[in-house]
């Protein structure tokens, strides 16, 4: 201890106590930046893909519900309503063409997990809407649009399970978010509670070896300097060292 001063002392502890709020800091930017990243992935998933789907498949199903009831109209010689629920068809169309370019337009990288089923999406709706319905909406084929109703039907079971796939995984994508995330809070509670005990102990350290440094050899001289009072001043006197 004597050849320890307290100027090193402090400073020992000074570096310590840096060194663990640099730690702290980088785990609460890595901690921020991580949650970002997680963050902007779910909305992408939820907010935008999985909305854009399922209304993708509100809008099919309006379409395939308006198809069937020209059909039944146009049967029935009533054109007037043939021609509304046509319109309302090709409308209905124009908007869950609008839901699919909204799913697609995010940019995935080659091994995302979504890219698969949102290719499931698109195939299964393009096998619905061809070029060929499109054309007969266009161009008002009733005749052709009465017996394009049942491949629209049948293809249709397709295409919900390709979207119920998607949000299923987008349900187990965020619960595994939300684990994750609650790992890493346990992680980084547990950090600073250890980080928290060291400063303690150093602290009480540091107080232990100021005492020793300072406060004993102050005490042990004034024991020494009474006993050499004591004993009268023809005795050398020497400061005894910590």
């Amino acid at each position: 201890m004597q050849n320890i001063s307290v100027k090193r002392v402090i400073a020992g502890a000074l570096i310590v106590l840096l060194a663990m709020l640099i730690i702290l800091g980088s785990m609460g930017a890595m901690a921020e930046r991580e949650g970002a990243q997680l963050l902007a992935e779910m909305n992408e998933i939820s907010a935008q893909q999985a909305s854009a789907a399922n209304r993708a498949e509100t809008n099919l199903m309006e379409v395939r519900v308006r198809l069937e009831r020209m059909s039944q109209h146009y049967r029935d010689g009533n054109k007037n309503y043939a021609e509304r629920a046509l319109g309302d068809a090709l409308e209905s169309l124009e908007k869950s063409d609008r839901r699919i370019a909204e799913l697609t337009r995010l940019k995935l990288s080659i091994d995302s997990e979504r890219r698969p089923l949102i290719d499931a999406i698109v195939d299964s709706y393009n096998l619905i809407v061809t070029d060929t319905l499109r054309i007969y909406l266009v161009n008002e084929r009733y005749e052709a649009l009465d017996e394009y109703c049942d491949p629209i039907n049948q293809k249709f079971s397709g295409f919900s399970t390709a979207i119920s796939n998607f949000n299923d995984y987008a349900l187990s994508r965020g619960n595994q978010v939300h684990s994750e995330a609650q790992r890493d809070s346990v992680i980084f509670g547990i950090t600073v509670g250890v980080l928290i005990l060291i400063a303690i102990v150093l602290y009480i350290a540091v107080q232990i070896m100021i005492n020793r440094l300072i406060i004993t050899p102050p005490a042990a001289s004034s024991q020494h300097l009474r006993k050499h009072c004591q004993g009268g001043f023809d005795q050398p006197y020497r400061c005894p060292r910590a």
